[in-house]
């Protein structure tokens, strides 16, 4: 069955629309193809922005990486203060990401300042919203706040009406 405005045996677009079916073609093969930095051609991937070949890209990576790595050490063996430093290098170099702000937060915790831990914690909750682990630590050091600012009760002849 013939179908009106279209030559069978033909697949592309309608002659009416052919210009800006082409248009979309040809846009679309030049989003695929890797995009060639002009300094030193190095290629980037259209989807990240990062240009991965770039003189110490890679040695940045890894000099992130062993950092965080340090800082966990430094967490595990109790050096919360120093752990604390290494998380805010990493930080400092651009990353962000809820587990970093929850790492960060449950290192101020375990030094006894919940204001900077919930601070973080609340960091860690817009990056991770669903999360359990930050929700419950969140939580706990909200029930630890020592300072707690308690509503006065209302004076004797409003509770008595």
């Amino acid at each position: 069955m013939k179908q009106p405005g279209r030559k069978h045996g033909r697949i592309g677009c309608p002659r009416a629309g052919r210009k800006a079916c082409l248009v979309v073609a040809a846009v679309s093969l030049l989003l695929a193809l890797p995009i060639r930095a002009k300094a030193g051609g190095n290629v980037a991937s259209p989807a990240s922005g990062v240009v991965s070949g770039s003189p110490g890209a890679a040695d940045r990576a890894k000099m992130t990486g062993a950092v965080l790595e340090e800082a966990n050490d430094a967490y595990q063996q109790g050096d919360y203060a120093r752990a604390i430093e290494l998380y805010q290098v990493v930080l400092d170099r651009g990353i962000r990401n809820g587990h970093l702000y929850y790492n960060i937060g449950n290192a101020w915790q375990r030094l006894g300042k919940v204001g900077h831990a919930i601070y973080h914690y609340l960091l860690a909750q817009t990056y991770l919203p669903r999360d359990g682990d930050v929700r419950a630590n969140l939580a706990y050091a909200r029930d630890h706040v020592e300072d707690r600012i308690e509503p006065e009760s209302p004076p004797w002849w409003h509770r008595v009406m």
